[in-house]
């Protein structure tokens, strides 16, 4: 019983993992569409020509409850330069290394599903094989001398079944913290990416208001 539970946690655990590095990349595409949408309005030549309040009125009007999005993020920054452009700075450097730990800490889960994704695999190896032959030994301490062979082919076939049984769940295992691993790696280039692009719009918004 035990033994037959241990793929389909496995199974959860990857499928776990890879919902939610679907939702995070899916929130990371929507989160470029509006970084795309600040930069298509134009919003650095507003700043150098008209000044902030131009540059927030162009802003596409939609933004998120938590100002966690680009659009909240530039017209926070925006806000801030409108008041204090050395203040704009500082609030800039440190809201870029906030949001890159902030984005780095929510891999954590995942980080800990592929981490214990080979466990269970490990575990269900060593009680398989431990459990299939401990079983064969049995038989051949309650058989006599005279034992049939075919009851001995018998007996191994079973052991054979258990200790495939036992190496499958390993290798399901690492299949899936592969597939996941690999998924993460992905999503969590796309996701510098989008950082990268956002922070070089920042500098180029601190930098067109000094001009």
């Amino acid at each position: 019983m035990f033994m037959r539970a241990i793929p389909p946690l496995i199974v959860l655990l990857a499928v776990w993992s890879l919902l939610e590095l679907g939702r995070r990349a899916w929130q990371i595409r929507a989160e470029t569409g509006e970084l795309g949408e600040c930069e298509l309005a134009g919003i650095a030549a507003r700043l150098r020509s008209n000044g902030v309040r131009d540059a927030l009125g162009g802003l596409p009007g939609r933004e998120s409850a938590n100002g966690g999005t680009a659009l909240g993020w530039i017209r926070t920054l925006l806000e801030q330069m409108n008041d204090d452009r050395a203040r704009a700075v500082e609030w800039f450097r440190d809201r870029s290394q906030l949001e890159s730990h902030r984005r780095t800490s929510e891999y954590g889960i995942v980080r800990a599903f592929v981490w214990a994704m080979p466990i269970p695999g490990f575990i269900g190896t060593v009680v398989g094989t431990s459990a299939a032959i401990g079983e064969f030994s049995i038989f051949l301490a309650q058989s006599s001398s005279e034992v049939e062979l075919g009851l001995i082919k018998q007996q191994l076939a079973r052991v054979a079944t258990g200790l495939s049984f036992a190496f499958d769940t390993t290798l399901l295992a690492l299949v899936g913290s592969l597939v996941v691993t690999l998924t993460m790696s992905f999503v969590e280039r796309f996701e510098e990416c989008f950082l990268g692009q956002l922070e070089t719009l920042s500098l180029a918004l601190l930098e067109r208001d000094v001009g």
